[in-house]
């Protein structure tokens, strides 16, 4: 990872990373952990720019970093910025960041697991945990935008929609000509689709069972082909699954949380 701050006009003394107190050059917003220390020198690029790299402790972080500016005749110029981490793992609906405050609403004795796992662990169950509910569907309507240069995930959604159409026209027109009805769901303060919340509820509880690995085992067997098990005088039997076994990947939690979601009348738009 690597930070730029870009001066224009005279070339200072000296760049340093550090915050106004002097307490930290970058640390991650999620913990607040310090990830590069105060005073910690920028390198002059040339042209104007400063870099400093960094090793990132986990895909997906946020980091907040503060800079000073030192001129020749001793004044300073500080300021701060935020910046996010690489996150090519994989698409997700959640970064580490990001579940950290959804995770302020879970109860603490919930998602034990994905608490104590490493960042990268958690940030590659999200990953996987975000890859098994877009399979599970299908859901109702269709993707907000159906240019997968812009959205790859099946969140958020367009569940209901008309179409505008001219006078004696037999056909309906493109999705171009589509007007949404609702949309799963939509900020009405910043006027975007966002992707809803009980989706990102789910997201942590699957990644929570991912981390936890006791679903695995039983749910190959039943891939194989195993419709019940003898164990000793316990004899326990598989029904199948909702949503024509693609439902059954998914932890109890997470579908009851993406049953609103599912298919229900209509098609597939």
């Amino acid at each position: 990872m690597t930070i730029e701050v870009e001066i224009s006009g005279d070339t200072p003394a000296s760049v340093v990373l550090r915050d106004s107190t002097n307490t930290y050059g970058v640390k991650r917003t999620d913990t607040n952990a310090v990830v590069v220390a105060a005073g910690t020198a920028m390198v002059n690029a040339g042209g104007g720019i400063w870099r400093k790299s960094f090793d990132e402790p986990a895909l997906g972080l946020t980091y907040a970093y503060g800079y000073r500016i030192t001129w020749d005749d001793g004044s300073y110029n500080d300021g701060s910025r935020t910046i996010a981490g690489s996150t090519d793992a994989g698409p997700s609906y959640l970064t580490v960041a990001t579940a950290s405050a959804v995770l302020v609403s879970v109860p603490s004795t919930q998602l034990a697991a994905y608490r104590a796992a490493s960042d990268a662990d958690k940030l590659a169950a999200l990953v996987q945990a975000t890859a098994e509910i877009d399979a599970a569907g299908p859901w109702q309507g269709r993707r907000y935008d159906l240019d997968p240069a812009v959205q790859t995930l099946e969140f958020p959604r367009v569940p209901y929609e008309r179409y505008q159409t001219a006078p004696g026209q037999a056909i309906r027109p493109p999705a171009a000509y589509a007007i949404a009805e609702q949309v799963w769901d939509w900020d009405d303060t910043t006027k975007t689709a966002v992707v809803p919340r009980n989706v990102k509820l789910a997201v942590l509880h699957q990644a929570n069972a991912i981390l936890l690995g006791e679903r695995a085992a039983r749910l190959d067997a039943q891939h194989d082909g195993l419709a019940s098990q003898d164990v000793g005088s316990l004899k326990e039997s598989y029904r199948p699954a909702a949503g024509g076994g693609r439902e059954k990947n998914l932890v109890r939690q997470a579908a009851d949380l993406l049953r609103p979601y599912r298919l229900k009348s209509g098609r597939i738009l």
